[in-house]
C-alpha cells in the first residue's frame, strides 16, 4: 500500500466511519497508521499507553510513543474526531513532550496538528501545521513520507518544521502587508498613486477635483482557489448536494465558529460575523460601500445591511416584525448604526461565494 492509499484510508476512517466510535477504536486506527508506514509494535517501536511520571506526584499515559527501539522519537496524543479541539488537548501533549524530552509531538483529532519544540526556553512548542483530513492532501502525503520508518530521521523532521516556520513567517508578512493595503492607510496609498498618474495630464486643481469625485473600495479576494456557489461538506471538502428541507448547517469563519459556538453558528451568524470582520478591516467604510461590496444578495425589499432606524420600523405590524439583528448593531466610524439581515436560505450560497472572493475562509459543517 502506497502513502496515497494509506492517507486516503485514514481520511475515510476518521472523517466518515468513526466520528462517534469509542475512543479505543480511534486508538487502533492510529496504531494501524504507524504500522502501515513501517513501524513495528513487536520491536517496541509503537508504544501505547505507557505510564510516565508528570512532576513529583502525577502520572500520564501518552496514547502513542514512536521509538527506534532504543530512543523515543516523537509522541502522539489522540482526541476523538467528534470532540472539538481545545487548548487543554495541546497542553497535555506539551507535558508529554517535555517529560520525554522530545522536540516533536502530534495531536490527532478532527484535524492533525504537528508541534515543535524549537528551543530550550520556557515557551510552549510551536504549532507547525494543521492538516485537514482531505483525500489526496499534499500536506498529508508529505507528512506520512517524513514520518515513515524508512524515510525518518531527526534531521529531516527538524528541517520540515523549520521550513514550515519560515513559510509561516513569510505568509504572516504577506498578510500584514495585504491588510495594510486594504486599510484606510492603504486607500490613501492608492489615492497617492492615482494622483501621481493623473497629474501628468491635468492641473493639480483638476486632479483634486477628479479624486474628490471618485470612491475607491479596496478589498481582499481569494486567490488561486475555484469560486463556486455549490456548498461543500466539511468532512471531505468536495461539492455535495443540498439536503431537502431546512438547512441547519453550521459555519466556521477564518477557523472559528461564526457565532462563538457550533450550536450558534448558523447562516445568519455567519453573515453577521463576516460583516463585522470586514468592517474591522475597513474601519471607515460606509453603509453604501458595504452594500456595494456584497452586492444584491438578498434583495432590496429586506436589505442585506440597513440602518438600525430603518430596519426597526420597516416591518412594523407584519407577522414577522424583526428581520435584522437589531440586538447586535454595528457602529460605523460616522456614528451610524447598521444591522445585518437574519433572512437567509438558499441565498447563503451566493453570500459565501462573495465572502470567499473577498478572502474569507468559510468552512461548512452539515447538520
Amino acid at each position: 500500500m502506497d502513502f496515497k492509499d494509506i492517507w486516503n484510508e485514514l481520511c475515510y476512517r476518521i472523517s466518515k466511519k468513526n466520528q462517534n466510535a469509542p475512543e479505543r477504536e480511534f486508538q487502533i486506527i492510529a496504531e494501524e497508521l504507524f504500522a502501515k508506514i513501517g513501524w513495528l509494535q513487536y520491536k517496541g517501536e509503537i508504544i501505547t499507553q505507557k505510564t510516565i511520571p508528570l512532576g513529583s506526584s502525577n502520572f500520564g499515559k501518552p496514547d502513542i510513543i514512536i521509538s527506534n527501539g532504543e530512543k523515543d522519537l516523537f509522541v502522539v496524543e489522540l482526541k476523538k474526531p467528534s470532540i472539538q479541539m481545545i487548548d487543554k488537548n495541546a497542553a497535555q501533549l506539551f507535558s508529554y513532550m517535555r517529560q520525554l524530552k522530545l522536540k516533536f509531538g502530534i495531536l490527532i483529532g478532527e484535524t492533525l496538528h504537528i508541534y515543535y519544540e524549537s528551543s530550550n526556553d520556557n515557551k510552549m512548542p510551536l504549532k507547525i501545521i494543521e492538516i485537514q483530513f482531505n483525500e489526496n492532501s499534499k500536506e498529508g502525503l508529505q507528512l506520512l513520507n517524513i514520518l515513515s520508518k524508512n524515510e525518518y530521521s531527526p534531521e529531516k523532521l527538524n528541517k520540515y518544521c523549520k521550513d514550515k516556520i519560515a513559510e509561516e513567517e513569510i505568509n504572516n508578512k504577506v498578510k500584514e502587508y495585504l491588510n495594510k493595503i486594504c486599510s484606510a492607510d492603504g486607500k490613501n496609498f492608492i489615492f497617492d498613486l492615482l494622483k501621481q498618474k493623473i497629474i501628468e495630464d491635468f492641473s493639480e486643481e483638476n486632479t483634486n477635483f477628479i479624486l474628490e469625485n471618485i470612491n475607491i473600495i479596496i478589498s481582499k479576494k481569494e486567490i488561486n482557489k475555484p469560486i463556486t456557489d455549490t456548498l461543500t461538506s466539511s468532512t471531505n471538502n468536495k461539492p455535495g448536494k443540498r439536503k431537502k428541507g431546512k438547512n441547519y448547517d453550521k459555519y466556521k469563519l477564518n477557523g472559528k465558529w461564526a457565532g462563538g459556538t457550533r450550536q450558534n453558528s448558523g447562516k445568519g451568524q455567519l453573515a453577521l460575523a463576516t460583516v463585522k470582520l470586514y468592517k474591522e478591516m475597513h474601519p471607515y467604510i460606509t453603509l453604501e460601500e458595504l452594500n456595494e461590496v456584497f452586492g444584491d444578495i438578498i434583495g432590496e425589499r429586506i436589505g442585506f445591511v440597513d440602518t438600525y432606524e430603518s430596519a426597526s420600523q420597516k416591518f412594523k405590524g407584519q407577522t414577522k416584525e424583526e428581520r435584522h439583528f437589531l440586538d447586535d448593531p454595528i457602529e460605523l466610524s460616522n456614528g451610524q448604526k447598521i444591522v445585518v439581515t437574519t433572512e437567509w436560505g438558499p441565498n447563503i450560497a451566493k453570500f459565501i461565494v462573495r465572502a470567499r472572493e473577498l478572502g474569507f475562509n468559510i468552512e461548512i459543517f452539515e447538520e
